[in-house]
């Protein structure tokens, strides 16, 4: 336990150009932790539950993880305490992990025998008509963001032309050099792959203030004049090649619309973090953080008028796609909302309570 315990903030899922991905397996460090896995429909009271547990477990002065919902941000998928070796997620569609086993490391709580159904028999044809309508804004907003996808990576194509490929792996040399040292290489390294950041209704969000904090030293990288397509994700990929090989321990933070690529990487036991900066996800650093400024350089700063307007084109595109797939779940979420009330009237939420007094009971200190 800690005087003043620590909260970081992640997203375990997110939504992308290849639909909802998950890395819920990611959110317990110790695999041989307890997994509270609450089952139970809208509005049977799974963050509000979650985020209770959080509280206490703070109060306890132990650090924290909160864990979004990236289709409602200020919404939880779950909480956990890795000093205690103890989670409690949102387990029903879409998110996905898999169970170690059951009734010996994981329970499973279903919230939803709390219900009573004949509340909500009335209104079955109404919530299924609904849920077709979430289910559509969803599909439109992943065929958005598959087209985002593909715009970035046409800006990538022809941006990458642009770039100085002599300095910039200079630059990323220099960056490994910094982040090296004399150590031997260790054998078994450990990683952790979560989003730092989400497309969510609210628009672009990412927790980097909570994550970012513990470091000393942080260094961001930006494509520079380049802006977007620049090629950091590779530059960071290369990067988290060298030093997994090490054997260091790190943290991976997948890119919200395509976590194949990498948006920053953390090294809790040197203090060192580096990270992608964009226009789409602003953040602040704590004053005192050391800060460096990478920007990856132009070979030829100024395109010919015919490339100048292919990049706009590409750059407008993707924004657009973007903007159209964020309404999309807007509307998703406003139909969530609707939902929501049918199922918390027919609610117990009394029982909701007695789990939270029980979970606390047993697994608190």
């Amino acid at each position: 336990m800690v005087q003043n315990p620590r909260v970081r903030k992640f997203f375990a899922g997110g939504n992308t150009a290849y639909g909802f991905y998950s890395l819920f397996d990611h959110i317990m460090k110790d695999k041989k932790g307890t997994f509270i896995v609450l089952k139970g429909g809208p509005g049977t009271g799974k963050s509000t539950l979650m985020g209770k547990l959080g509280e206490r477990i703070l109060e306890k002065g132990v650090d924290v993880e909160y864990f979004y919902c990236s289709s409602d941000s200020p919404s939880l998928d779950g909480i956990a305490a890795p000093s205690l070796k103890f989670a409690v997620i949102d387990g029903t569609p879409p998110h996905a992990m898999d169970l170690k086993l059951p009734g010996v490391y994981d329970e499973i709580i279903n919230l939803g025998e709390f219900w009573d159904k004949s509340k909500l028999m009335p209104h079955r044809d109404k919530l299924m008509a609904i849920n077709g309508r979430i289910k559509e804004s969803f599909s439109a907003a992943y065929q958005y963001l598959a087209g985002a996808r593909e715009a970035l990576e046409g800006l990538e194509i022809h941006t990458l032309g642009l770039m100085d490929k002599k300095e910039n792996k200079k630059i990323i040399m220099g960056l490994l050099n910094r982040l090296m040292d004399d150590e031997p290489c260790l054998r078994n390294n450990t990683e952790r792959h979560l989003f730092a950041s989400a497309i969510s209704p609210e628009g672009l969000v990412n927790h980097y203030e909570s994550i970012l904090a513990a470091s000393r030293e942080v260094y961001l990288l930006s494509g520079g004049p380049g802006g977007p397509g620049a090629g950091i994700s590779s530059h960071l990929e290369t990067i988290y090649r060298v030093l997994r090989l090490k054997g260091l321990t790190l943290e991976v933070y997948h890119c919200a619309l395509d976590p194949k690529r990498i948006d920053a990487l953390v090294i809790p036991e040197k203090g060192i973090a580096l990270v992608k900066v964009t226009e789409q996800q602003p953040f602040t650093l704590q004053a005192g953080d050391i800060l460096c400024q990478e920007n990856l350089s132009l070979d030829h700063p100024r395109p010919d008028s015919w490339k100048a307007g292919l990049l706009q084109e590409y750059r407008g595109r993707f924004q657009d796609l973007l903007e159209k797939a964020i309404d999309c779940l807007k509307r998703a979420k406003a139909l969530q909302m609707e939902r929501e009330p049918y199922y918390s009237r027919a609610m117990d939420f009394s029982r909701v309570r007695e789990v939270e007094e029980e979970l606390a009971a047993r697994y608190l200190p």
